[in-house]
């Protein structure tokens, strides 16, 4: 009897698909560890009861799915990078990103049932990853960026005026 060889190719899509699109980068080890407690679920269910109430009390009750989705996938950001709320561009990204998000999901004209499952599905997956992409990119920049203006590599690097004089190195006094 013959025995099947097993194939690898799952494994290699898995740590393709990881290379090209950057998720150990971007979803750390304590975004992976993340479990949502029942309490959590609840006040979830209840906050899309109120977004769908609202929904419905303007007449478009076909966009309580996509806004409870779009806020969802927010609250979602909100809940894994909290340790950057004290950064004036995380708040900015954050509003930038609910502010096209419901831009676009309320100029799109849904059925009368609004959209399928799958849709809001994509839309979640793909919004999602590219918020954490943006807020990604946007962090390891400033985080350069404060780096290099601490060690000082800025106005070294560059003779214009105006930059000012890098921060002094201050050495510990040495006991005699």
């Amino acid at each position: 009897m013959k025995t099947r060889q097993k194939s690898h190719l799952g494994t290699r899509f898995v740590r393709v698909f990881k290379r090209y699109f950057w998720l150990n980068r971007i979803f750390t080890k304590e975004d992976r560890r993340f479990r949502l407690g029942w309490r959590r679920g609840l006040c979830l269910a209840a906050f899309a009861v109120l977004v769908s109430l609202f929904a419905n009390s303007f007449g478009r009750f076909d966009l309580a799915r996509p806004l409870s989705a779009i806020i969802g996938t927010i609250l979602l950001a909100l809940t894994l990078r909290w340790r950057l709320r004290d950064r004036p561009w995380f708040w900015v990204t954050i509003v930038s990103f609910a502010a096209l998000s419901v831009f676009l999901v309320s100029t799109v004209h849904w059925s009368t049932e609004g959209p399928s499952r799958g849709i809001i599905g994509g839309m979640m997956g793909i919004g999602g990853y590219f918020l954490f992409v943006i807020l990604h990119a946007i962090e390891s920049w400033f985080s350069r960026a404060s780096r290099n203006r601490l060690e000082g590599s800025l106005a070294a690097d560059d003779p214009t005026p105006g930059h000012g004089a890098p921060f002094p190195k201050v050495l510990p006094a040495r006991k005699q």
